[in-house]
């Protein structure tokens, strides 16, 4: 769900969602190499997270607009079961078709990463809160005297 009252932010996390499923792919072609079950637990933890990641981003949207409280409610109540979602898909993965629990849970930390390549790249530089300015020294102010006056 892209913000179309913020177009830079709305482009961060497009960027950030893309980035998280080409390093989830790019993990899970590379667990291949020690074999079919590990990348494919690696590709169905990596899917999970980003899934995860786009239900946030469309929630956190909906909270965020000019709703009615029942509105809220409802958003409330949806990411509970999102959350029942996701555990009932990660319970399917691990025990129903009997994934690599360690592939698993490396598939799910690639949004994490993304995040910090994101960080490193300085894409997150408008997250950071500017620090205010000084007002300048008043010279007629004589309740409050310059340091060293």
């Amino acid at each position: 769900m892209t913000d179309s009252r913020n177009p830079a932010e709305a482009s961060r996390e497009e960027r950030l969602t893309r980035r998280a499923l080409a390093l989830g792919a790019a993990a899970a072609l590379i667990a291949l190499a020690f074999g079919p079950r590990i990348g494919l637990s690696v590709l169905g933890g990596a899917t999970i997270s980003v899934l995860n990641i786009v239900a946030l981003r469309r929630v956190a949207g909906g909270l965020t607009a000019d709703h009615s409280a029942r509105s809220a409610v409802v958003l409330a109540a949806l990411t509970g079961v999102r959350y029942l979602l996701l555990g009932g898909a990660l319970v399917a993965i691990i025990a129903v078709w009997n994934a690599d629990v360690i592939g698993v849970v490396c598939g799910l930390g690639a949004p994490n990463l993304a995040v910090l390549l994101e960080l490193r790249n300085g894409g997150l530089r408008a997250l950071r809160t500017p620090r205010p300015s000084l007002p300048p020294d008043d010279p007629e102010d004589s309740e409050n005297p310059p340091p060293g006056a």
